[in-house]
């Protein structure tokens, strides 16, 4: 074998091996976003689960508030806990009717309110 076949020979060895190498990286680049891309689509199932399971938490509460309150003519608040499939969602009923509405205060009902606000966040200072 004569020098210039060994070097020719040399070469092709290193174009292989720098092949190799550069598809090497490139599977391990496709493997990792398919990883990554994997990931955000579980990702983004569990939150449309989770929110599928507040919004029946919600209905399935409403609707029991609706039928108590049929039944006793008063309904029950506080909190409740709702299993919807693997999903446990706590819920908060709160009583709004003793809050006041700007739509439907009186203007003195509202003067009253602000005065007693600024009056208690003068006292906090």
């Amino acid at each position: 074998m004569t020098r210039g076949e060994a070097r020719q020979r040399g070469f092709a060895l290193l174009v292989v091996l720098w092949t190799l190498a550069l598809l090497a990286l490139l599977g391990t680049h496709l493997v990792a976003a398919g990883r990554q891309d994997t990931q955000l689509a579980r990702n983004l199932l569990e939150g449309e689960v989770l929110e599928a399971a507040a919004n029946g938490a919600v209905q399935q509460t409403v609707f029991s508030v609706l039928d108590g309150y049929s039944r006793r003519g008063t309904p029950a608040y506080g909190v409740r806990t709702v299993r919807l499939g693997r999903a446990i969602v706590t819920v908060r009923l709160e009583d709004e009717a003793a809050k006041v509405n700007p739509n439907f205060a009186s203007p003195k009902l509202l003067q009253s309110l602000l005065l007693l606000l600024l009056g208690q966040s003068r006292s906090a200072s």
